[in-house]
């Protein structure tokens, strides 16, 4: 039987209550029940109390508080009949305090300032339900009559679910009395008592009790908000009615979601990301959750929660959506909930993050998963701990916006990174640091992207080809933190002189390179070696540097782009353009050099064109495609070259790659040749 409105209009009509209550023979409980509701009921109405209660229906609320002590309350209600039977079921001469009265609540006939606290289950709701404006210019009387019948410090308490209409409506009037504070707490135990009578089959909206208290004189109050699951929790404080709107509807949204969650799967391709808040800090999410469903056929359970370790968030199976769902079928559950342990928190052990998600993670579990109480979800991470990260400094650059360094401590080592938090789970530089007599100290040989042995492959590369000179001649457009500059200058071995010309376009990553990432100017041990950082931007520089006919034996691009919605990450479209293609062409050509670039494209029609304008202006190119990630390297020769393609001996192959990159490493960077070799390996001609 159907036993809400079909119409939200027929909420306000007498009729169609009349024909509602006559069809239902025991009490229609709205939004809970007076056990769920009696905390804040009798937190806010007392023993000498004089209450009315409008709308009252033919619930037994009103019956429920004079038992427990609230012994002087007026019922009303628009419903003549269902008046009748409420004073017809409680006609016993002990309930002389308990009056059921047919009144209309816009025209109440009592005095001015006559009760101590007005209450409202539900009614506000039912009149505004269509939020046209007919009704909600029929509230101005509603709330007119509740202000004038209401005294002095008395309460008028709203149970509702504050639909957006509603709520506008409510704080709005209440604001501009200017007398009035206003509390907004939420009713956990009336939802989950729905969820249970429901079983899960509609979607179960937060129930909110607002208590607007009538105060002496005119005075600006801050909305209170009461969300947390306990009455004596600290409020949330807010000034701005938009604001508190914002609040109440991330809360039915989320209503929305794990309904949905519970009964839904999620598509295979994509996935259900939500950030979870501390009312200690409403400006950084404590913990990020990513939900998905794997489809394979060979999962084992339901629903499990993996916990990410700090710092390991940036790795590919973690930090993208692709990882994600390959951890899902390592995992073998067809839902998984994947949490970030997100930075400026701290987190002091496995057990207490698993202890403060418990109650949120099974919002997000199919329906029928057990909860705590049955057969508990598997919590999944990499190891015993929550892992480690130490923020060492907060800087903000003109060009990319805030950003970060902090060392993340793992199992292979500590590890510096540098993160610009408007693309948080991308490693912008990394360097590995090493204990040293307590302090920690750069490891200078080390590359964390795998693409930059790729780029140092065409370093190599023109060092064999090139004949004897007195110098050698590299230009780096990209310098980030500086790892990647600092690896070139502190491990490459040439028998001349190396000119090394770095161009970076934000100043503060200068700053950052030396005072994060160890890199200096020029090195006293590598007096062979001139370095110089130029703050420019890289088009200018290379356009000024073939005007005055300067060649490179080497220029690399590892530059990226901030508009990335063309489809291309690095470099910047600009970048690649004919005309300015042709400058860097003449740069190289002046030396008989090599152009390396660093290309990261979603957009394959562009990525193919860039490819075929480079083919035209080069007569030889190359392409590495790094395993795993979306970097191609190209390397373009201004001669033709076979490299190592005419040897059909993969072992003299192999040695001769080997000795041919040993040949431009320092002896202390041996550990670096095998991923440089593979650039080689995995080289194909570009047709």
């Amino acid at each position: 039987m159907n036993l809400l409105p079909k119409s939200s209009k027929e909420f306000a009509n007498e009729e169609y209550w009349n024909a509602f209550f006559a069809k239902r023979d025991k009490s229609f409980e709205w939004y809970g029940n007076y056990v769920q509701l009696s905390a804040f009921l009798h937190k806010y109405i007392k023993r000498k109390d004089k209450v009315l209660n409008v709308g009252c229906g033919n619930s037994t609320l009103g019956h429920d508080l004079y038992v427990n002590g609230i012994v002087n309350i007026v019922n009303i209600d628009l419903s003549d009949l269902v008046i009748k039977q409420m004073v017809k079921k409680y006609a016993a001469s002990d309930n002389t305090g308990l009056q059921f009265v047919a009144m209309d609540v816009f025209d109440l006939k009592f005095d001015n300032q006559t009760f101590t606290v007005v209450l409202d289950k539900g009614t506000l709701d039912a009149i505004v339900a269509d939020g046209s404006n007919e009704t909600l210019m029929k509230v101005d009387k509603m709330f007119g009559e509740i202000d004038r019948v209401l005294k002095f410090m008395g309460r008028y308490i709203c149970i509702s679910l504050l639909q957006s209409h509603v709520l506008t409506k409510f704080l709005n009037w209440f604001q501009s009395k200017n007398n009035y504070m206003i509390r907004i707490h939420r009713c956990f135990d009336a939802e989950t008592a729905m969820q249970i009578e429901t079983n899960l089959s509609a979607v179960i909206f937060p129930v909110f009790v607002v208590v607007c208290t009538k105060m002496n004189s005119s005075l600006s109050f801050p909305f209170e908000l009461y969300l947390q699951n306990d009455l004596s929790a600290k409020p949330m404080k807010i000034s701005n009615v938009d604001e508190v709107l914002i609040v109440v509807n991330t809360m039915q949204q989320y209503a929305v979601l794990t309904y949905s969650l519970k009964n839904k799967s999620i598509p295979p391709d994509s996935e259900i990301s939500l950030t979870l808040f501390t009312q200690i800090d409403e400006s950084n999410p404590r913990y990020s959750i990513f939900i998905l469903d794997n489809i394979s056929q060979d999962s084992t359970t339901k629903y499990a929660v993996f916990i990410v370790p700090q710092g390991q968030e940036t790795q590919w199976l973690f930090g993208s959506p692709e990882g994600r769902r390959e951890l899902a079928k390592m995992c073998k559950t067809q839902r998984l909930a994947v949490v970030h342990l997100n930075r400026n928190h701290i987190y002091q052990d496995l057990k207490l993050v698993q202890d403060e998600l418990s109650s949120k993670v099974m919002d997000y579990a199919p329906k029928n998963v057990k909860h705590a109480n049955g057969k508990p979800i598997p919590y999944l991470s990499l190891g015993e701990d929550v892992g480690k990260r130490i923020i060492k400094h907060k800087g903000k650059s003109e060009m990319s916006g805030d950003y970060v360094i902090e060392d993340v401590y793992s199992a292979d080592g500590v590890f510096r990174r540098l993160i610009f938090l408007s693309n948080e789970y991308v490693v912008q530089s990394e360097c590995k640091l090493t204990e040293a007599s307590g302090k920690l100290k750069h490891i200078h040989n080390y590359l964390a992207c795998r693409h930059h042995y790729g780029l140092f492959a065409g370093i190599v590369l023109q060092n064999k080809f090139k004949a004897e000179s007195d110098c050698f001649r590299i230009l780096l457009v990209g310098f980030g933190g500086g790892c990647f500059s600092t690896f070139i200058q502190r491990n490459i071995k040439l028998n001349r002189k190396l000119i090394f010309d770095i161009v970076e376009i934000d100043k503060e990553m200068i700053n950052v390179a030396k005072d994060w990432f160890g890199w200096q100017d020029n090195i006293s041990s590598k007096d062979n070696i001139k370095s110089t950082v130029h703050i420019t931007d890289g088009i200018e520089f290379i356009k000024q540097k073939a005007s005055d006919n300067c060649g490179y034996d080497v220029i690399l691009f590892d530059v990226d782009s901030k508009d990335v919605e063309k489809g291309l990450s690095c470099p910047p479209l600009s970048f690649v353009e004919k005309s300015f293609l042709e400058c860097v062409h003449k740069l190289v050509a002046l030396n008989k050099g090599i152009f390396v670039l660093n290309l990261v494209a979603r957009n394959t029609s562009l990525k193919n064109q860039i490819k075929f304008d480079v083919k035209n202006l080069f007569p030889c190119v190359y392409s590495f495609s790094v395993p795993e990630e979306l970097n191609e390297i190209l390397y373009c020769f201004t001669v033709k070259s076979d490299l190592f393609f005419e040897i059909n001996d993969d072992k003299a192959k192999e040695n001769l790659i080997n000795e041919t990159v040993k040949s431009t490493l320092s002896s202390k960077s041996l550990k670096s040749v095998s991923p440089i070799s593979e650039s080689f390996k995995c080289m194909k001609i570009v047709d």
